[in-house]
Protein backbone atom coordinates (compact mmCIF):
# COMPACT_ATOMS: atom_id res chain seq x y z
CA UNK A 1 0.00 0.00 0.00
CA UNK A 2 1.41 3.34 -1.03
CA UNK A 3 0.86 6.81 0.40
CA UNK A 4 -1.86 7.35 -2.23
CA UNK A 5 -3.58 4.14 -1.15
CA UNK A 6 -3.55 5.31 2.46
CA UNK A 7 -4.93 8.67 1.38
CA UNK A 8 -7.76 7.01 -0.54
CA UNK A 9 -8.58 4.61 2.28
CA UNK A 10 -8.75 7.16 5.06
CA UNK A 11 -10.38 9.95 3.11
CA UNK A 12 -13.47 7.75 2.73
CA UNK A 13 -13.69 6.44 6.29
CA UNK A 14 -17.25 6.17 7.54
CA UNK A 15 -16.64 6.34 11.29
CA UNK A 16 -16.90 9.40 13.52
CA UNK A 17 -13.94 10.96 11.72
CA UNK A 18 -15.81 11.15 8.43
CA UNK A 19 -15.81 14.74 7.25
CA UNK A 20 -12.76 15.46 9.38
CA UNK A 21 -10.24 13.10 7.76
CA UNK A 22 -8.72 15.99 5.84
CA UNK A 23 -8.77 18.50 8.69
CA UNK A 24 -5.07 18.16 9.19
CA UNK A 25 -4.24 18.62 5.51
CA UNK A 26 -6.49 21.66 5.34
CA UNK A 27 -5.03 23.10 8.51
CA UNK A 28 -1.51 22.73 7.26
CA UNK A 29 -2.29 23.64 3.64
CA UNK A 30 -0.32 20.60 2.64
CA UNK A 31 -0.79 17.18 1.10
CA UNK A 32 -1.30 14.06 3.21
CA UNK A 33 2.19 12.87 2.27
CA UNK A 34 3.65 15.53 4.55
CA UNK A 35 1.17 14.86 7.38
CA UNK A 36 3.52 12.38 8.91
CA UNK A 37 6.87 10.90 8.07
CA UNK A 38 5.33 7.57 9.02
CA UNK A 39 3.87 7.18 5.55
CA UNK A 40 7.42 7.13 4.22
CA UNK A 41 8.01 4.02 6.35
CA UNK A 42 4.89 2.22 5.15
CA UNK A 43 6.49 0.64 2.11
CA UNK A 44 9.57 -0.41 4.09
CA UNK A 45 7.93 -2.18 7.03
CA UNK A 46 8.86 -5.60 5.63
CA UNK A 47 12.54 -4.67 5.62
CA UNK A 48 12.28 -3.17 9.12
CA UNK A 49 10.57 -6.26 10.51
CA UNK A 50 13.03 -8.59 8.75
CA UNK A 51 16.04 -6.72 10.13
CA UNK A 52 14.49 -6.84 13.60
CA UNK A 53 13.91 -10.60 13.35
CA UNK A 54 17.45 -11.28 12.08
CA UNK A 55 19.01 -9.44 14.99
CA UNK A 56 16.60 -11.06 17.45
CA UNK A 57 17.54 -14.51 16.12
CA UNK A 58 21.24 -13.71 16.59
CA UNK A 59 20.59 -12.61 20.17
CA UNK A 60 18.55 -15.75 20.89
CA UNK A 61 21.34 -17.98 19.55
CA UNK A 62 23.93 -16.16 21.65
CA UNK A 63 21.70 -16.48 24.72
CA UNK A 64 21.30 -20.24 24.07
CA UNK A 65 25.09 -20.70 23.83
CA UNK A 66 25.59 -18.70 27.02
CA UNK A 67 22.99 -20.86 28.77
CA UNK A 68 24.73 -24.05 27.66
CA UNK A 69 28.03 -22.69 28.95
CA UNK A 70 26.34 -21.56 32.16
CA UNK A 71 27.39 -18.00 31.54
CA UNK A 72 25.09 -15.33 32.91
CA UNK A 73 24.58 -12.45 30.49
CA UNK A 74 25.06 -9.01 31.97
CA UNK A 75 22.09 -7.56 30.15
CA UNK A 76 18.74 -8.52 28.66
CA UNK A 77 19.88 -7.99 25.09
CA UNK A 78 16.58 -9.07 23.54
CA UNK A 79 14.66 -6.39 25.44
CA UNK A 80 17.35 -3.83 24.69
CA UNK A 81 17.08 -4.70 20.99
CA UNK A 82 13.31 -4.19 21.07
CA UNK A 83 13.75 -0.88 22.94
CA UNK A 84 16.30 0.46 20.48
CA UNK A 85 14.24 -0.67 17.49
CA UNK A 86 11.10 1.09 18.72
CA UNK A 87 13.08 4.21 19.55
CA UNK A 88 14.34 4.29 15.97
CA UNK A 89 10.87 3.66 14.54
CA UNK A 90 9.42 6.50 16.62
CA UNK A 91 12.19 8.79 15.46
CA UNK A 92 11.87 7.92 11.77
CA UNK A 93 8.08 8.04 11.79
CA UNK A 94 7.98 11.48 13.40
CA UNK A 95 5.15 10.21 15.61
CA UNK A 96 6.34 12.04 18.73
CA UNK A 97 6.08 15.39 16.93
CA UNK A 98 2.30 14.93 16.93
CA UNK A 99 2.04 14.02 20.59
CA UNK A 100 1.18 16.28 23.50
CA UNK A 101 3.71 16.63 26.29
CA UNK A 102 1.77 14.11 28.38
CA UNK A 103 1.68 11.60 25.54
CA UNK A 104 5.41 12.03 24.84
CA UNK A 105 6.22 11.48 28.51
CA UNK A 106 4.08 8.34 28.58
CA UNK A 107 5.86 6.92 25.52
CA UNK A 108 9.24 7.81 27.02
CA UNK A 109 8.37 6.08 30.31
CA UNK A 110 7.38 2.93 28.44
CA UNK A 111 10.54 3.01 26.35
CA UNK A 112 12.90 3.39 29.28
CA UNK A 113 11.06 2.09 32.34
CA UNK A 114 9.14 -0.90 30.95
CA UNK A 115 10.56 -1.80 27.51
CA UNK A 116 9.37 -5.40 27.93
CA UNK A 117 5.82 -4.08 27.51
CA UNK A 118 6.59 -2.82 24.01
CA UNK A 119 4.90 -4.85 21.26
CA UNK A 120 6.89 -7.17 19.04
CA UNK A 121 7.83 -5.70 15.68
CA UNK A 122 6.02 -7.49 12.87
CA UNK A 123 4.98 -6.51 9.35
CA UNK A 124 1.26 -6.54 10.14
CA UNK A 125 1.77 -4.84 13.49
CA UNK A 126 3.82 -2.01 12.02
CA UNK A 127 1.42 -1.47 9.14
CA UNK A 128 -1.53 -1.29 11.52
CA UNK A 129 0.37 1.10 13.82
CA UNK A 130 1.19 3.45 10.93
CA UNK A 131 -2.38 3.31 9.62
CA UNK A 132 -3.71 4.10 13.09
CA UNK A 133 -1.30 7.03 13.26
CA UNK A 134 -2.72 8.49 10.04
CA UNK A 135 -6.31 8.02 11.23
CA UNK A 136 -5.54 9.56 14.64
CA UNK A 137 -3.55 12.51 13.27
CA UNK A 138 -6.49 14.99 13.20
CA UNK A 139 -7.27 14.24 16.85
CA UNK A 140 -3.58 14.39 17.74
CA UNK A 141 -3.22 17.77 16.07
CA UNK A 142 -6.31 19.05 17.86
CA UNK A 143 -4.95 17.93 21.25
CA UNK A 144 -1.57 19.47 20.49
CA UNK A 145 -3.23 22.74 19.47
CA UNK A 146 -5.20 22.71 22.71
CA UNK A 147 -2.00 22.31 24.70
CA UNK A 148 -0.34 25.17 22.81
CA UNK A 149 -3.44 27.37 23.23
CA UNK A 150 -3.58 26.65 26.98
CA UNK A 151 0.11 27.47 27.25
CA UNK A 152 -0.39 30.80 25.50
CA UNK A 153 -3.53 31.72 27.42
CA UNK A 154 -2.95 30.91 31.10
CA UNK A 155 -4.90 32.79 33.74
CA UNK A 156 -3.54 31.94 37.16
CA UNK A 157 -0.69 29.83 38.39
CA UNK A 158 -1.20 27.45 41.29
CA UNK A 159 0.42 29.93 43.66
CA UNK A 160 -1.89 32.76 42.66
CA UNK A 161 0.13 34.90 40.25
CA UNK A 162 -1.83 36.42 37.38
CA UNK A 163 -0.65 36.48 33.81
CA UNK A 164 -0.71 40.05 32.56
CA UNK A 165 -2.18 39.39 29.11
CA UNK A 166 -4.93 37.03 30.27
CA UNK A 167 -6.28 38.23 33.59
CA UNK A 168 -9.95 38.47 32.58
CA UNK A 169 -10.57 36.28 29.57
CA UNK A 170 -8.95 33.37 27.82
CA UNK A 171 -7.98 34.29 24.31
CA UNK A 172 -4.93 35.19 22.28
CA UNK A 173 -4.93 39.02 22.04
CA UNK A 174 -5.59 40.48 18.60
CA UNK A 175 -2.17 42.08 18.77
CA UNK A 176 -0.66 38.60 19.08
CA UNK A 177 1.29 39.71 22.16
CA UNK A 178 1.37 37.32 25.09
CA UNK A 179 3.20 37.89 28.37
CA UNK A 180 4.21 34.78 30.34
CA UNK A 181 5.61 34.99 33.87
CA UNK A 182 8.44 33.00 35.45
CA UNK A 183 9.84 31.85 32.12
CA UNK A 184 13.29 33.42 32.36
CA UNK A 185 16.06 33.37 34.91
CA UNK A 186 18.94 35.71 35.70
CA UNK A 187 21.17 36.64 38.60
CA UNK A 188 23.66 39.32 39.53
CA UNK A 189 26.41 37.42 37.74
CA UNK A 190 24.46 37.19 34.49
CA UNK A 191 23.60 40.42 32.73
CA UNK A 192 21.39 38.82 30.09
CA UNK A 193 18.26 36.85 31.07
CA UNK A 194 17.80 33.39 29.65
CA UNK A 195 15.06 30.81 29.39
CA UNK A 196 15.19 28.06 31.96
CA UNK A 197 15.63 24.62 30.41
CA UNK A 198 12.27 23.37 31.68
CA UNK A 199 10.42 26.34 30.21
CA UNK A 200 12.39 26.06 27.01
CA UNK A 201 11.03 22.55 26.65
CA UNK A 202 7.50 23.94 27.04
CA UNK A 203 8.15 26.32 24.16
CA UNK A 204 8.99 23.34 21.98
CA UNK A 205 5.25 22.61 21.90
CA UNK A 206 4.82 25.88 19.97
CA UNK A 207 7.60 24.92 17.58
CA UNK A 208 5.94 21.61 16.84
CA UNK A 209 2.37 22.82 16.49
CA UNK A 210 3.22 25.78 14.27
CA UNK A 211 5.46 23.60 12.10
CA UNK A 212 2.62 21.10 11.62
CA UNK A 213 0.11 23.85 10.88
CA UNK A 214 2.48 25.49 8.41
CA UNK A 215 3.52 22.21 6.78
CA UNK A 216 7.15 22.75 7.76
CA UNK A 217 9.68 20.29 9.17
CA UNK A 218 10.39 20.39 12.90
CA UNK A 219 14.06 21.31 13.16
CA UNK A 220 15.35 20.52 16.62
CA UNK A 221 18.56 22.51 16.13
CA UNK A 222 16.60 25.64 15.22
CA UNK A 223 13.97 25.42 17.95
CA UNK A 224 12.88 28.63 19.62
CA UNK A 225 14.67 27.48 22.78
CA UNK A 226 17.91 27.09 20.83
CA UNK A 227 17.42 30.54 19.29
CA UNK A 228 16.75 32.13 22.69
CA UNK A 229 19.73 30.32 24.20
CA UNK A 230 22.00 31.55 21.41
CA UNK A 231 20.69 35.09 21.89
CA UNK A 232 21.42 34.96 25.63
CA UNK A 233 24.96 33.71 25.02
CA UNK A 234 25.48 36.61 22.61
CA UNK A 235 24.22 39.11 25.19
CA UNK A 236 20.93 39.68 23.38
CA UNK A 237 17.42 39.49 24.82
CA UNK A 238 15.40 38.87 21.64
CA UNK A 239 14.97 35.95 19.27
CA UNK A 240 12.99 35.77 16.04
CA UNK A 241 11.50 32.73 14.35
CA UNK A 242 9.04 32.32 11.49
CA UNK A 243 6.04 32.27 13.81
CA UNK A 244 6.96 35.07 16.16
CA UNK A 245 9.32 37.26 18.14
CA UNK A 246 10.33 36.64 21.73
CA UNK A 247 11.92 38.94 24.29
CA UNK A 248 13.36 37.79 27.61
CA UNK A 249 13.27 40.02 30.70
CA UNK A 250 15.22 39.97 33.95
CA UNK A 251 12.02 39.99 35.98
CA UNK A 252 11.34 36.50 34.63
CA UNK A 253 8.74 37.50 32.06
CA UNK A 254 8.82 36.31 28.48
CA UNK A 255 7.05 38.48 25.92
CA UNK A 256 5.88 36.68 22.79
CA UNK A 257 4.59 38.39 19.69
CA UNK A 258 2.82 35.90 17.41
CA UNK A 259 3.43 37.52 14.04
CA UNK A 260 1.75 35.09 11.66
CA UNK A 261 -1.99 35.80 11.91
CA UNK A 262 -2.81 32.91 9.60
CA UNK A 263 -1.15 30.44 11.96
CA UNK A 264 -2.87 32.02 14.98
CA UNK A 265 -6.24 31.54 13.28
CA UNK A 266 -5.45 27.92 12.48
CA UNK A 267 -4.27 27.25 16.02
CA UNK A 268 -7.44 28.67 17.56
CA UNK A 269 -9.79 26.94 15.13
CA UNK A 270 -8.17 23.51 15.35
CA UNK A 271 -8.00 23.78 19.16
CA UNK A 272 -11.74 24.50 19.09
CA UNK A 273 -12.35 21.39 16.97
CA UNK A 274 -13.13 23.17 13.71
CA UNK A 275 -12.46 21.69 10.31
CA UNK A 276 -10.49 24.22 8.33
CA UNK A 277 -10.77 24.96 4.66
CA UNK A 278 -7.70 25.39 2.52
CA UNK A 279 -6.69 29.03 2.57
Amino acid sequence: MTAKDIRRKYSTTSDKRKGQGWMLARAADTDLDSMTQGIQLYDTVEAIAAAYERRKAEIDRAAAVADECRVELKEDYATKHKQESWREILEKSGAKQWMTTEQREKVTRTLYDSPKDLPEITVDGLRQWLQDLVVASPDMLRDLCKEAFDFLTPQKRAWGHDYKSNEDKREIPKSGRVVLCWMCESDKWVTTPKLSYRNGEKLHVLDRVFALLAGRPVLEGKSVYALCNAASEAGETEAITYWGRLKMHKNGNLHIWLTDKKLIRKLCEVAAGATLKTA
